[in-house]
């Protein structure tokens, strides 16, 4: 499918594998590793994640700790469980929902935007962002999402930050089938850079 932005998958991981726990806010990386994060988000059009994260984390997704441009927020919530309060919601950047559902939260802030796609498929969401002027984005879901587009090859870059530090359980990092081309520490940390080997463009 080329009509989609360039997909960058981003996660940080305990040295054990894991990349959180369930319903638990985990902070791993050092901050010199937040702050690259945030230089990111600055480059690229859009940050997607799913309710879970929201509901765990409440991000704001916005590039407070960099200059730059804060991308468009892309949240995947198809059965609305997000309420006006989460940090997404309020007007430092722009949001669209994707969601499954029509009756849309009346108090919502008016830089949201909800969708429903024709059909409820990472595919036609990609689709739909392309449509719209999205060229690139990262995509920071949880568990879930990220191996939902590691399983549909659809992503074109990863980028893997791996702390010193072990969870000794909890939600499993995704598995990618291909070697990093790239790596650099970061004080503590380690950066792995991944291409897609089937990646079309």
């Amino acid at each position: 499918m080329l009509d989609k932005p360039f997909i960058i998958l981003k996660y940080a991981k305990s040295i054990d594998n894991y990349i959180g726990q369930k319903n638990k806010s985990i902070w791993l990386t050092n901050n010199f590793s937040k702050r690259l994060v945030h230089k990111w988000r600055s480059e690229v059009d859009a940050i997607l994640v799913g309710s879970g994260t929201v509901l765990s984390d409440n991000p704001k997704l916005t590039t407070r700790f960099n200059f730059g441009s804060n991308p468009l927020r892309v949240v995947l919530d198809s059965q609305l469980k997000l309420g006006v309060n989460n940090y997404v919601f309020n007007n430092e950047a722009k949001t669209i929902v994707f969601t499954k559902k029509n009756n849309i939260h009346p108090k919502t802030k008016n830089e949201t935007k909800y969708v429903v796609p024709n059909n409820w498929t990472l595919e036609e969401m990609m689709f739909s962002l392309h449509s719209q002027g999205i060229r690139s984005i990262i995509i920071e879901g949880g568990q879930k999402i990220l191996n939902s587009f590691v399983a549909n090859d659809l992503w074109d870059e990863a980028r893997i930050l791996t702390a010193k530090k072990e969870l000794f359980v909890g939600l499993k990092a995704p598995e990618l089938n291909c070697e990093p081309i790239k790596e650099f520490k970061i004080l503590t940390d380690t950066l792995q850079i991944y291409s897609n080997p089937k990646s079309i463009r």
